[in-house]
C-alpha cells in the first residue's frame, strides 16, 4: 500500500486511477522500480477521521506512531494498492522541480 497525505488537493489526489503505472524514483536519484496501481481511494479528512485510517492501514503501510503524528495537519489522502511491483535497472532522469508526484500523460 502506498499513501500520499497533503494539505491541498494536489497530485496524486483525484489524478491517479486503477491500472496506472507508477514509477518509483529514489530521492535525488534514479528510477528504481515500477508498479501498477490497484484499488485507489481518495479521502477528505474533513469527513473521514485520521484515527480510522491509523487503525485500518498502519500495518499495510508499515508505519509507526510518528508517521501518524506527522499527518495530523493534513487534509487529503490518496491510498494506492501496489500490484505487480518490479525492480528496474537504475534509470537516470532529469527532473528539475521539487514535486513529489508527477503525472506524465
Amino acid at each position: 500500500m502506498e499513501s500520499r497525505f497533503s494539505k491541498n488537493r494536489i497530485a496524486p489526489f483525484e489524478k491517479i486511477k486503477t491500472g496506472d503505472l507508477v514509477f518509483l524514483k529514489a530521492s535525488s536519484g534514479p528510477i528504481v522500480g515500477v508498479f501498477t496501481a490497484g484499488k485507489v481511494e481518495f479521502i477528505d479528512l474533513d469527513t473521514t477521521k485520521l484515527h480510522y485510517l491509523r487503525k485500518e492501514y498502519s500495518e499495510s503501510l508499515a508505519v509507526d506512531d510518528s508517521f501518524w503524528m506527522a499527518q495530523e495537519a493534513k487534509r487529503y489522502v490518496t491510498l494506492i494498492e501496489v500490484t505487480n511491483l518490479k525492480r528496474l535497472p537504475r534509470i537516470k532522469v532529469e527532473k528539475r522541480n521539487m514535486l513529489g508526484w508527477m503525472k506524465l500523460a
